[in-house]
């Protein structure tokens, strides 16, 4: 995963899922439980699956904190109509 770069576009409903999906694919080939997931990030075992399945919006902060767990860099694009 460390040469993969993915690239995440769409409305904020598609990109909740787009994230989520990515998320748990990740915690799932680290064998990371949403428990542990979620005793890292100061969240509830819900919180983590409401993420993971789209249903909730994910704060940057919460990002950064998964990221160090399972192992990702985060960046940042911004681009100008």
């Amino acid at each position: 995963m460390a040469d993969t770069v993915i690239v995440l576009e769409g409305d904020k409903e598609s990109l909740s899922l787009q994230i989520g999906k990515l998320l748990k694919e990740r915690r799932v080939e680290l064998d990371i439980t949403q428990v542990d997931l979620a005793k890292y990030c100061n969240l509830s075992r819900e919180g983590i699956g409401k993420i993971e399945s789209g249903q909730s919006d994910i704060q940057l902060s919460t990002l950064m904190k998964m990221s160090k767990i399972l192992g990702f860099k985060v960046t940042l694009a911004m681009e100008q109509d």
